[in-house]
């Protein structure tokens, strides 16, 4: 898998700053002056030392942005559909330009206006982000007392997660494969992150930083090597999916189970670790 992932990275990467582009362009045409700033963060802009890095349509490109204004109006239905079409002038203007080209990058896009006004909310830190438009604001930052706190309380609130998860996925077939491991990849992503915050005499902005090879190896250096091994499996899988043009049933299924085993192992340790 390793080499896959070496002979394709250059061209992955070139993808990812292409669609970068896009969405500050489409952006921009969409909400003109009422756009605020826009930047991007999480895995597709990190560092991507190994195949767990990066995996095409499995990891997302993250683009938050602001508006001064953030309502869409009374009209609904019109504004769906008018957001629909923001997606398909990416997704053409994408093909456009890079015409051979590995994956359209999965973009997750969110207008986080009233996101920053949940307590719970951890805005990141400048050096996190790659800035496309407009300048990085002043934001307020949680202590790094609370942040672990913040990390801690999300450990625990797996647990109704994994109650749900037999029944959720007896019945998954087909497309609905994807769908379920879909919404488990968000929910695994930060458990590593979120143990290692406290199992660390570190600064949890800076745990939070790393991408997906340094928290495996801070992982292993904490003794949890089901941790890590279970969290790499279903990374590596995903690329097994990927070649597979998403057809292999059985990587699917690994994945979905190694997942099971990273939230499941994320949860135990939060209750040997609850005072």
């Amino acid at each position: 898998m390793i080499h896959k992932f070496l002979e394709m990275r250059d061209q992955l990467r070139l993808e990812v700053t292409t669609a970068l582009d896009i969405w500050n362009e489409v952006l921009l045409e969409e909400f003109g002056s009422n756009l605020n700033y826009v930047y991007s963060k999480g895995s597709a802009v990190k560092e991507w030392d190994s195949s767990i890095d990066y995996v095409p349509m499995i990891s997302d490109i993250d683009v938050h942005f602001t508006l001064y204004d953030y309502k869409h109006g009374a009209n609904l239905s019109k504004a769906v559909a008018s957001s629909l079409k923001v997606g398909l002038r990416y997704e053409e203007n994408f093909k456009e330009r890079i015409a051979l080209h590995h994956h359209v990058p999965r973009p997750q896009v969110m207008c986080i206006n009233s996101f920053m006004e949940d307590e719970q909310w951890v805005n990141p830190k400048e050096k996190e982000v790659i800035m496309l438009y407009g300048q990085f604001p002043d934001y307020a930052y949680h202590s790094e007392t609370s942040l672990r706190t913040i990390d801690f309380n999300n450990l625990l609130e797996i647990g109704p997660i994994l109650k749900r998860l037999y029944w959720t996925s007896i019945d998954r077939v087909g497309y609905e494969l994807w769908s379920l491991m879909r919404n488990l990849t968000w929910k695994i992503g930060p458990v590593p992150a979120r143990i290692l915050t406290h199992e660390l005499n570190e600064n949890p902005y800076t745990i939070w930083s790393w991408n997906r090879s340094t928290l495996v190896e801070k992982l292993q250096s904490v003794n949890l090597n089901q941790l890590a091994k279970s969290y790499s499996n279903f990374y590596n899988e995903g690329w097994q999916l990927y070649l597979s043009n998403f057809n292999d049933i059985a990587s699917n299924h690994s994945m979905i189970t190694a997942a099971t085993e990273v939230l499941d192992l994320g949860y135990k340790w939060a209750l040997e670790n609850k005072k």
